[in-house]
C-alpha cells in the first residue's frame, strides 16, 4: 500500500514537473519575443536621440535637444534592460530543459525567484514552480537523476 501511493505520487510530480517545464519554455519563449520588440523601440528611441537635432524645432516641437550625458545615461540604461531581458529569457529556457531532463534543481529554484517579480504569470509561475521543487519527492527525483 505504501509504495503504491509513493508511485502515484511520483506520477503526479513528474506531471508536474513536465507542465512546468513546457511553462517555462512558453514563458522564456514570450520573453525573447517582447526583447525584440523592446530592441525596435529602443532603436526607434536611439534613432531620435542621436539624429533628432537634425529636424527643426519648429515643425516639430515635441525635439528638444538634449544634453548628451542624458542621451548617454537613458541609452545605457535601454541597453541594461534589453541584455537582463534577453538573458532571463535565455535562462528560462534553460530552465525549461533542466526540468525535462531532471537536473539543476538549484538553476530552476533561482529562476523561479526571479520570475516571481514579473507580475501577474511570472508571480504564480514562479511561486508553483518553487513549491513543486521543494516537495520531498521531487528532491529525490532529482537525486536519483545525478
Amino acid at each position: 500500500m505504501m509504495n503504491e501511493e509513493i508511485s502515484k505520487q511520483t506520477i503526479v510530480d513528474n506531471e508536474h514537473l513536465n507542465l512546468l517545464s513546457l511553462f517555462q519554455l512558453i514563458s522564456g519563449i514570450f520573453t525573447l519575443a517582447y526583447s525584440v520588440f523592446m530592441a525596435l523601440y529602443f532603436g526607434i528611441i536611439t534613432f531620435a536621440f542621436i539624429f533628432g537635432d537634425r529636424f527643426d524645432a519648429a515643425e516639430n516641437p515635441l525635439n528638444s535637444n538634449f544634453p548628451i550625458e542624458f542621451r548617454t545615461v537613458f541609452i545605457s540604461i535601454m541597453v541594461i534592460c534589453l541584455t537582463f531581458a534577453i538573458a532571463l529569457g535565455i535562462a528560462k529556457i534553460f530552465s525549461s530543459k533542466f526540468l525535462k531532463q531532471r537536473k539543476n534543481r538549484t538553476f530552476s529554484i533561482v529562476i523561479s525567484c526571479i520570475e516571481c517579480f514579473s507580475f501577474p504569470y511570472g508571480t504564480l509561475l514562479g511561486v508553483l514552480s518553487i513549491i513543486v521543487l521543494n516537495r520531498g519527492n521531487v528532491k529525490n527525483i532529482y537525486h536519483n537523476q545525478e
